[in-house]
């Protein structure tokens, strides 16, 4: 309607006013109409020179120079067409507004207009001069965007008091009215909290006092969302601390229930600060969203004292922590935790994959060095689950990161999946790194094409405490097959192959590991096809052994 009903051919504002609702069948279908078009006007695009005041172009020029106000051109709108309509003054959380911030009727910057409509007996509210130029949401109060928004078109009583109080009580039509007091002390919400559907469920007032320096916060949360936030320092407006250590440092986010995120932050520095949350839509018709996170709320944390761990947390590709989004990527998570404790044992973690898929791993500490901790990670796939296994090498506490290769990207590059914490608190004695193969633990290509056929356990990852092992293959045709066994006390591994002891049977073939020492060995067979001379030796199967 705002392209098809002309400006410039309607000769009074009058006249625009009855073609634009002549469609309307009801009393919401022209309130509708009246609000869609007025959101539809950028008057910061229109040519105001020589027109005539009662003229459509002379109506918005008023607006333009605010002469008056868009509440004031939807109330006078919507009593030509014949409904009830108030302008109702007061104060709002506008662009520039943070948390803790005095609102006083005497201050003009909060001043702020905004309607009450009557649709078949019952009033609703709307706020045109909201919903035709919102803000960009970020901390810093981006430009105005001339954007529609239906957030603010029939706004409920508990949604519209978050940021706009009447100077009448009664305009709040809320049962029980908020005091002005009230009104400061509520959670900053933006448009898009409520759109996407988030909840508050610990922390439901804007200011947050933490007084050992650490503060645990819960929120409901959508399926299909990922949940971001930052620190922000108030005395000198960055998101570090004295030492330059990134806030994101101090902040562990992971998910503790259906739908409930919980974000645990401590402050290393005693201080005020603004602690702010964005949100989007994880995926996007299939594809990673890659657009920009949009703000749903935000607090100030005064912390007096730091908290007592100041210890920042290994860097994450990601800014929360466990499987978080993981079945967007064909996996299911085989436990929920985002942390993993350890004492002399290993970290594994496992999904069951749904798809094919290539998995690539990264393990960062606090001032670690890059790759330092790569030789102590083992992959392995078996059964439809994909396993991955670390041995912490020191005690620390470790950020586990798994990705996947970015196929819709013509640059290439990885996906980060997902990421969990791995806490050490006692290594096991005499850790060694992982053998490196060319090739993936467990079944190659080739395995199928020559016809074998594992029997028993199929996890080509194997630990063993006595030290034993019997291995089974079938296969459908003749093969020769070959064999190496290695063991590995440090980089270079130690020829055991002619410890093993195979046991030909018809159409199988068993080998019997004995390992005396504790560690890592490694047995690779290969295959060859008599029957086919030009293919040669090929490797079917990786087994790794861990005697503990």
């Amino acid at each position: 309607c705002a392209q098809t009903v002309n400006l410039v051919v309607q000769p009074t504002f009058a006249s625009l006013v009855d073609v634009l609702v002549d469609p309307a069948k009801s009393e919401l279908q022209k309130v509708r109409l009246v609000f869609r078009w007025i959101t539809a006007q950028n008057c910061q695009e229109m040519d105001f020179l020589d027109v005539i005041d009662d003229t459509p172009l002379g109506v918005l020029k008023g607006i333009y120079q605010k002469k008056i106000t868009w509440s004031t051109l939807f109330m006078r709108m919507c009593r030509y067409v014949g409904l009830k309509c108030v302008e109702i003054p007061g104060r709002a959380k506008k662009a520039g507004f943070v948390p803790g911030q005095s609102i006083s009727s005497e201050n003009p910057d909060f001043y702020h207009t905004w309607n009450a409509v009557c649709i078949d007996s019952y009033w609703h509210f709307v706020d045109c001069n909201w919903g035709v130029s919102h803000i960009s949401s970020s901390k810093a109060f981006d430009p105005f965007r001339y954007q529609y928004d239906e957030h603010y078109f029939l706004a409920d009583p508990e949604v519209i008091i978050r940021t706009h109080f009447p100077n009448d009580p009664a305009w709040q039509l809320l049962v029980n009215p908020f005091t002005q007091q009230d009104f400061m002390e509520d959670l900053v919400l933006k448009p898009d909290f409520f759109a996407y559907g988030f909840v508050p469920m610990s922390h439901t007032k804007c200011l947050i006092l933490a007084e050992n320096g650490d503060v645990n916060l819960k929120m409901a949360f959508p399926k299909g969302f990922i949940v971001t936030c930052q620190i922000f320092a108030l005395d000198h407006q960055i998101a570090q601390t004295q030492d330059g250590v990134p806030f994101s440092a101090f902040i562990f986010q992971q998910q503790v229930a259906d739908n409930v995120l919980s974000f645990y932050m401590r402050f290393p520095d005693p201080g005020s600060y603004y602690w702010v949350f964005y949100a989007k839509k994880h995926f996007l018709d299939g594809d990673f969203n890659i657009e920009t996170a949009t703000e749903i709320c935000c607090y100030k944390v005064d912390s007096q004292h730091p908290s007592a761990d100041s210890y920042p947390l290994p860097q994450c590709p990601l800014q929360w922590w466990g499987p978080i989004g993981v079945e967007n990527f064909g996996l299911t998570a085989l436990a929920q935790n985002a942390v993993i404790m350890c004492k002399k044992e290993d970290a594994v973690i496992q999904f069951k994959v749904s798809d094919v898929n290539t998995f690539v791993t990264s393990v960062t500490a606090y001032q670690a060095q890059e790759g330092q901790f790569q030789p102590f990670v083992v992959q392995s796939e078996s059964d439809g689950v994909v396993t991955f296994r670390f041995s912490p090498p020191c005690p620390s506490r470790f950020g586990f990161h798994i990705y996947t290769p970015n196929t819709s990207s013509s640059q290439g590059g990885v996906l980060p999946i997902c990421s969990y914490l791995i806490v050490c608190t006692e290594a096991k004695i005499n850790i060694r790194p992982y053998p490196h193969i060319q090739n993936q633990w467990g079944p190659t290509e080739a395995f199928n094409s020559m016809g074998l056929e594992m029997l028993g356990d199929p996890n080509p990852v194997i630990l063993t405490k006595d030290g034993d092992s019997r291995l089974q293959f079938r296969f459908n045709r003749q093969l020769n097959l070959s064999y190496t066994f290695m063991y590995y006390a440090g980089p270079a591994g130690q020829d055991l192959t002619q410890t093993v002891y195979c046991e030909p049977g018809e159409n199988q073939i068993t080998f019997l590991l004995f390992m005396e020492q504790c560690g890592n060995y490694h047995l690779l067979i290969n295959a060859t096809d008599p029957n086919d001379p030009y293919t040669g030796k090929l490797p079917v199967f990786n087994y790794l052994i861990i005697k503990e």
